[in-house]
């Protein structure tokens, strides 16, 4: 049975400041039997016109620590290159 690292009831998802007024929050799970994990994240804020939800899927990750480490950079990624 596959083992989800994360969980809305055991922790918030986590949330990085792109700009004033904008928020990013992003989750993730990962699959230890396969080595595949899903992130996503939304934008909330004043100023998100340019900014889109990510939704992103990865293989060959080989912790949760790493699915964490892939959905904060995804949302810097997106933030700074439609900034």
């Amino acid at each position: 049975m596959p083992h989800h690292t994360t969980s809305s009831l055991t922790k918030p998802p986590s949330a990085l400041t792109t700009g004033p007024g904008v928020t990013c929050h992003v989750d993730d799970a990962w699959c230890p039997t396969t080595g595949l994990c899903g992130l996503g994240g939304i934008f909330t804020g004043t100023d998100i016109s340019s900014l889109t939800t990510i939704c992103k899927s990865h293989s060959c990750i080989s912790s949760a620590l790493m699915a964490e480490a892939l959905a904060i950079r995804c949302a810097v990624m997106t933030a700074a290159v439609k900034r």
